[in-house]
């Protein structure tokens, strides 16, 4: 794993401005509409991900499974695919990942995939986002099985509370904000892993 996970809002107008820029998404927001805003969220994308959605926690399973067991039979793995392949991409997911069937080319930012969610789509992604509960992923979360799927970042056995506290938690803080303002200012969103 070792990804991280960039967002940056700005106006539409300004996607054109990113293509190929990484500078921008590493926070040089120069040529960039005024109230564009470039946040990471480090690792912590991958936890808040899995503590959200049901779906993120399959995918997680399947990819551990894939792993660890070398003799998991053929059948199986396709079986657990064919499942993973029917079941359809959350708001929240899609909002912290990045997730969508339309990739976003000509985003050469070194970091692997891009997504851009227009103005519409942006304000869902917000209602999905500012709707998680803190207290409803402190109850999803399961250490002894996060640390066993390589949930980033890693240590959920030793530090679990800790991450969770003053990591995880304060980055779906900021994702929430990041969102709401985007939402509220008929924003775009670009967003990043590598």
């Amino acid at each position: 794993m070792g990804a991280i996970c960039y967002y940056i809002r700005t106006g539409e107008e300004a996607l054109e401005i990113l293509k190929g820029n990484p500078d921008a998404i590493f926070g040089d927001l120069a040529g960039l509409p005024r109230g564009s805003e470039v946040i990471d969220i480090d690792k912590a994308y991958d936890a808040l991900a899995w503590l959200a959605s049901p779906v993120k926690r399959a995918d997680t399973l399947h990819m551990a499974r894939l792993i660890h067991e070398r003799d998991w039979p053929h059948s199986q793995i396709a079986e657990s695919a064919a499942r993973l392949n029917e079941m359809v991409v959350d708001d929240a997911y899609a909002a912290i990942e990045g997730l969508t069937d339309e990739r976003a080319d000509g985003f050469d930012l070194g970091l692997g995939d891009a997504a851009v969610f227009l103005p519409d789509r942006v304000r869902s992604l917000a209602d999905a986002i500012s709707a998680l509960d803190e207290g409803d992923l402190r109850r999803n979360a399961d250490f002894p099985l996060m640390d066993e799927q390589d949930v980033q970042p890693s240590g959920w056995l030793e530090e679990g509370e800790q991450i969770l506290s003053t990591y995880t938690l304060p980055a779906l803080r900021r994702l929430k904000s990041f969102y709401e303002a985007a939402s509220r200012q008929n924003q775009t969103v670009l967003v990043a892993r590598g």
